[in-house]
């Protein structure tokens, strides 16, 4: 019973720490483990871990710390732009697909992942090994679902395929509504959304547009721009 607490005590936490940020924004980074620029994952752990220390039965439990949960999350990039770490944001760590989840669809495996890494903390906490990989993958992927990028899109090899095929349109089910894709203050290209055709909605997916992920990023170096917009759009494989 107490381990059960302790597990709902930090995925509560946890949450506290992804919502708070939204709540009273104060600086705007872009979302990602990339540590000395945009290490938001490490922050959401940092801060739950924070909150959870403040918890007298926590305090007596063997856990993972910030430190050991935040080297299981992250990904550097060298002066020359190579990169290294440890998260799942590294290159060939996990697959795309793991971030996203599109709830509309019913795409992406971003809860079955986050399921099965805290179903492995529990594990390996009962058998008093180390959980803070399985602890901290969980988080990340928890974490995911709550950028709105994260929540809109259709795998990579359909949108490529509608574009071959010349079936270019999207409904608002695959790209997400204007909200998701544009600021509040910024309306969306005149007629968007008209017959139900969002494929307007394709060239602010591209390396130079407003998206701030890295995976989507790898999935747009396309010499073409709109073609390289589709794939984009969701890269969930």
């Amino acid at each position: 019973m107490e381990r059960r607490a302790l597990v709902k005590g930090f995925l509560g936490v946890l949450g506290t720490a992804i919502l708070a940020p939204m709540a009273f924004p104060a600086r705007l980074l872009a979302w990602g483990a990339i540590r000395g620029w945009a290490p938001t994952h490490q922050y959401i752990l940092t801060r739950a871990m924070q909150a959870l220390s403040l918890d007298p039965v926590f305090r007596n439990t063997p856990f993972p710390t910030a430190e050991q949960l935040t080297g299981w999350d992250f990904v550097e990039i060298s002066l020359f732009g190579g990169k290294s770490g440890a998260g799942p944001d590294m290159d060939g760590n996990s697959s795309y697909s793991w971030h996203y989840y599109n709830p509309e669809r019913g795409l992406g495996e971003a809860p079955a992942r986050s399921a099965e890494f805290f179903r492995r903390m529990i594990a390996q906490r009962a058998q008093s090994s180390d959980s803070a990989q399985a602890t901290a993958w969980g988080a990340h992927f928890l974490a995911d679902m709550f950028v709105p990028y994260h929540t809109i899109g259709v795998p990579a090899v359909e949108a490529h395929d509608r574009f071959v095929l010349g079936a270019g349109s999207f409904s608002e089910t695959d790209c997400g509504p204007p909200h998701l894709l544009y600021s509040l203050t910024e309306a969306p290209p005149p007629g968007w959304g008209g017959g139900n055709d969002y494929a307007d909605a394709l060239p602010i997916w591209d390396a130079d547009g407003v998206v701030g992920d890295e995976h989507v990023r790898e999935e747009v170096r396309s010499p073409r721009r709109r073609l390289g917009a589709v794939r984009a759009l969701g890269p969930l494989r």
